[in-house]
């Protein structure tokens, strides 16, 4: 096999397995690899300061958000200076500034690995349906309702969390509806197990994004006028889904949850808000606030930066979403990614998990270099 088509696989490797049902140790791995990778093709006879000074921006922003916790950690006691699962906002900046103009060429093969992925996960959760129902046998029956989630999410080998799983669909299903060359029948042929599947491996929010990419897709695949007949078609297939199924029974207790977590977190802001409370003291902290009743994080990105770090934290997020979403303006893909990252975070405190650092600093350094290389 030839040095070029090993690193090429190589380099697949992580979008790939990125909604694999693996360990995040394997997921780790991959990405070591990529980033090795990145590291081999880098030149220094090849290298360039680049002039564009938003770009250079986006890039030390991505950073400042590792160092940040670290500067924190310095000014406080009894603080961690740096969790591990935020290294990658300092090493993917890096290794993409100096090296990233390589991956240029596959561009498109590192979209279709991540979809093909996807689509993996969909496939293994339909076969796992069909074993968990008609092979090993359950007390009872198969029904498209909230405990076929359940099992799903509970009984299924390596399932992934219904928000991450969800955002990945989201994108995945943006890219086959929206920017795939190929014609609007095989398109939505294509995306059918996905769309049958979603409203049982991804969470509310990711249906709500799923919605909304389908109506951009119809306006630009047809036109405007198209909408007068899908909308009132959307609506009462979720009015029937509403009231016909129980897949939307938790949502009043979530609902309740959100509050309770955002009541106290505010709490926890105001008596904290230049430096925050340490990462690894909100779950502690909101237990003892709740009364025990909710052990967890506050689920919401940008309170979470807010509550473990303070307003420093949160001002060099905003400004990194801010000034990505400005250099990436030209390129609808990037702009969509980056919005419904910015959606699914307002439910998820996704900077606090693998799950959802690696996967937002990888694909916007790819499209930071990529748009922004392009151009010239």
């Amino acid at each position: 096999m030839e040095k070029n088509t090993i690193q090429e696989w190589s380099l697949l490797l992580f979008p790939f397995s990125l909604s694999l049902p693996v360990s995040l140790k394997v997921k780790s791995i991959t990405l070591v690899v990529f980033f090795l990778i990145l590291l081999m093709n880098f030149k220094w006879k090849n290298f360039k300061f680049e002039k564009n000074c938003l770009y250079n921006l986006v890039f030390t922003l991505f950073i400042s958000l590792f160092l940040v916790e670290i500067l924190i950690g310095l000014l406080t006691e009894n603080r961690v200076l740096f969790h591990e699962v935020r290294l990658s906002f300092l090493i993917a900046p890096i290794l993409f500034y100096v090296s990233g103009k390589s991956l240029i060429r596959y561009k498109e093969k590192i979209l279709a690995s991540f979809i093909v992925g996807v689509f993996v996960y969909v496939f293994y959760s339909i076969g796992f349906i069909f074993y968990f129902y008609f092979i090993q046998g359950s007390s009872k029956p198969f029904e498209f309702n909230y405990y076929l989630k359940y099992v799903l999410y509970n009984y299924m080998p390596g399932a992934m969390h219904h928000t991450y799983i969800g955002m990945y669909a989201c994108f995945a299903l943006t890219i086959i509806l929206i920017f795939s060359q190929v014609n609007w029948y095989k398109k939505l042929i294509i995306s059918i197990p996905l769309l049958l599947l979603m409203p049982f491996i991804g969470s509310k929010t990711s249906l709500f994004v799923t919605v909304i990419v389908i109506l951009v897709w119809l306006t630009r695949e047809f036109s405007v006028r198209i909408l007068k007949w899908v909308v009132p078609f959307i609506v009462a297939l979720a009015l029937s889904i509403l009231l016909y199924t129980d897949i939307f029974r938790t949502f009043s207790n979530s609902f309740k949850v959100r509050l309770s977590l955002l009541k106290c977190t505010f709490e926890g802001i105001g008596e904290n808000f230049m430096f925050g409370i340490g990462r690894d003291e909100i779950k502690t902290f909101l237990a003892t606030c709740t009364k025990g009743l909710y052990e967890m994080d506050t689920h919401n990105m940008y309170v979470q930066e807010l509550l473990s770090s303070g307003i420093l934290s949160l001002v060099i997020l905003i400004l990194l979403l801010g000034a990505t979403l400005k250099l990436l303006k030209n390129n609808l893909l990037a702009i969509m990614f980056l919005c419904m990252f910015m959606v699914f975070g307002v439910f998820e405190h996704l900077l606090n998990m693998q799950l959802g650092v690696t996967y937002f600093v990888f694909f916007s350094m790819c499209f930071v270099v990529f748009t922004t290389e392009l151009k010239k």
